[in-house]
């Protein structure tokens, strides 16, 4: 059953009076609250609010710069997507990746090694929210072609997703919030990987997408004969079975290692998809 129009505008409209992060205090303190292991080198892990009826205040497709030790001297920082349910009160979780034990070690941050240090009750700083998109409800999207465009809003019927690996949490909020909130937009989701143990967050994606009738596949890059999704690469195949077509109203959202993002849009330009509806991030 669906929510009203202005029931779903105002789930992802948070009153900034009931949030941390608000246009008055851009920066606030949170407590470490524990991690679980999701595969060989993903982390989930859950950060407490000072207050637990306030809401983090982050719109959906931001990330936030999470900053361990309090000294100026000592600071580290880094960027982390969302996984949360978008309208959660009083903690945030997202999915730290062990660089080190990842084939982009050459990418590691001496971040990592302290947050999988992290103690019970730890606290870290959360500021400055990274706008990679904005969606407002209802199809509403704002987002930029590339990261050297502007940023443009528009209304869209179906959001298809091509995520590669850990790619996949900054879609999560977006996925998320609009199964909570009953939102009619279709979410289309191309879940690309190298190896099955890398497949974190498929069990949460399944049961969502099949909850809510949305479209989903997983591709392998390695796959075993009998497995359930597509082998090799992303192909047009893949691509037909899974995403809007050209033909309809659609924006076409990509995230991944820049090489895996060029090829795929190459290949989305191809089959006549339009460079104007593919948010290449």
């Amino acid at each position: 059953m669906s929510r009203s129009i202005q029931t779903i505008r105002n789930l992802f409209t948070l009153n900034q009076f009931d949030c941390a992060l608000n246009h008055q205090n851009q920066k606030v303190n949170a407590k470490f609250a524990g991690k679980f292991k999701i595969n060989e080198d993903h982390y989930h892990f859950r950060f407490f609010l000072d207050n637990p009826d306030q809401h983090l205040g982050t719109k959906v497709g931001q990330a936030v710069k999470l900053t361990l030790n309090s000294q100026k001297q000592n600071q580290i920082s880094r960027y982390y997507s969302l996984v949360s349910d978008p309208f959660s009160k009083g903690y945030f979780d997202c999915i730290v990746k062990d660089l080190d034990k990842s084939n982009y070690a050459e990418n590691s941050n001496p971040m990592v090694p302290q947050l999988l240090q992290l103690k019970d009750g730890a606290k870290v700083v959360i500021e400055d929210p990274y706008t990679q998109y904005i969606y407002h409800g209802l199809g509403n999207l704002t987002f930029k072609k590339n990261f050297n465009s502007e940023f443009k809003t528009g209304r869209f019927d179906k959001i298809g997703i091509i995520a590669h690996n850990s790619a996949i949490t900054t879609f999560s909020q977006l996925i998320q919030g609009v199964i909570s909130a009953r939102d009619p937009t279709q979410i289309n989701l191309l879940f690309h990987n190298h190896k099955i143990q890398d497949e974190i967050l498929l069990d949460e994606m399944t049961r969502f997408f099949l909850s809510h009738n949305m479209k989903y596949s997983t591709v392998l890059q390695n796959a075993k004969s009998d497995y359930y999704g597509f082998n090799g690469d992303v192909c047009e195949r893949s691509i037909i079975q899974t995403l809007p077509s050209p033909r309809e109203n659609y924006v076409i959202m990509l995230q991944g290692p820049r090489p895996f993002k060029e090829k795929v849009y190459q290949l989305l330009l191809k089959m006549g998809y339009d460079s104007e509806r593919i948010a290449y991030m």
